[in-house]
């Protein structure tokens, strides 16, 4: 073996080995992505927001497919070169392509079981909190609702919510000028549990 065939495989092994980190990192960074918006949305009570860590989830997925693919096109190209023990220096993977396709590569075992995970996590955790947060809302707008009757807070110190409405006679008509406070008990930022 000379040293032109060296180089080239030392070159070929370079790419492989940046395209091996480059998958390792889409990794890392789709976990602390999902992580922040979890984080976000927890920290703000705006559980809606979850739903868009699948735009970066299935973006993140997509990267990492995309640079196994490379790499194992360059595997291809390196097993080449030494079957064949030419030197050209071409880096041209283009001949390999229909046996790595890109939808295949995506369902390896190096790349979905984790995407998979994060997905399912992101559907239940929004799932979820977009259920409870519904639950609230109704808490919100009927306080003397059916709903209301059947949960039960965990709260320390509940948050008290006073309104004025119009003060009926015993006639059940009343005047507009006539207002009396009615104070409603809410606990939107407390964790529910149902009876």
């Amino acid at each position: 073996m000379n040293e032109d065939q060296i180089r080239q495989f030392e070159l070929i092994q370079q790419i492989i080995s940046r395209m091996a980190n480059n998958s390792f990192l889409v990794k890392g960074w789709s976990l602390t992505l999902v992580a922040a918006i979890f984080a976000v949305a927890a920290q703000g009570n705006t559980w809606g927001l979850v739903w868009t860590a699948l735009l970066p989830a299935f973006v993140f997925w997509g990267l990492d497919a995309f640079y196994l693919r490379q790499e194992r096109l360059f595997r291809h190209l390196y097993d080449d070169a030494i079957i064949s023990q030419s030197v050209s220096f071409s880096m041209n993977t283009r001949r390999y392509e229909y046996q790595e396709l890109y939808w295949d590569v995506a369902r390896r075992r190096a790349i979905w079981p984790l995407h998979i995970v994060i997905l399912i996590t992101i559907v239940i955790v929004g799932g979820l909190k977009s259920s409870m947060f519904s639950v609230n809302r109704i808490t919100e707008k009927h306080p003397d609702s059916q709903v209301n009757k059947t949960i039960t807070s965990n709260c320390p110190a509940p948050v008290v919510i006073v309104r004025e409405v119009p003060m009926m006679t015993s006639d059940m008509s009343h005047n507009k000028d006539d207002k009396v406070m009615k104070v409603y008990q809410h606990t939107k930022h407390c964790k529910h549990s149902h009876n």
